[in-house]
């Protein structure tokens, strides 16, 4: 009895890749998944180099440097902000009181007209003393 050896098979290799293929692109996150997870356990099978450690500490201070530059730049547009505001309400303020207050010209109208008229008050004071003074007579008090 002879059985006869079937020829080799040369499509098998071709057939895998194909089947893969068609499984990576039917499920992407599943691929990428298993990708990146035989990517850290060959990262864990590596030995950890002083680089590395060297490189996450600096990593680390850099990110903690850059979250408090952050921090600060938000602080001073906060504090920019505020100071706006301020300088807004303040300049209102003055155009405001600036409303009131009269120009040169008008104050010193207003002072020489006060001073005309304490002039004719202290005139009609100065004549009412002399005549109260006449009529008061000598020795009588």
């Amino acid at each position: 009895m002879s059985e006869e050896i079937p020829p080799a098979d040369d499509t098998a290799p071709q057939d895998a890749t194909v089947r893969i293929g068609s499984f990576l692109s039917e499920h992407p996150f599943a691929s990428a998944g298993a990708a990146i997870a035989v990517g850290a356990a060959i990262g864990l099978l590596l030995p950890r180099w002083k680089v590395t450690a060297t490189a996450g500490s600096a990593i680390g201070r850099t990110a903690t440097r850059a979250a408090k530059a952050i921090a600060a730049a938000e602080t001073a547009r906060t504090l920019l902000a505020g100071i706006n505001s301020a300088t807004s309400s303040v300049k209102a303020g003055a155009s405001r009181l600036a409303d009131h207050v009269p120009d040169a010209d008008t104050v010193k109208s207003g002072a020489k007209r006060a001073l005309e008229r304490a002039g004719e008050t202290a005139q009609k004071a100065s004549e009412q003393v002399v005549q109260a003074a006449r009529r008061i007579k000598p020795g009588e008090d």
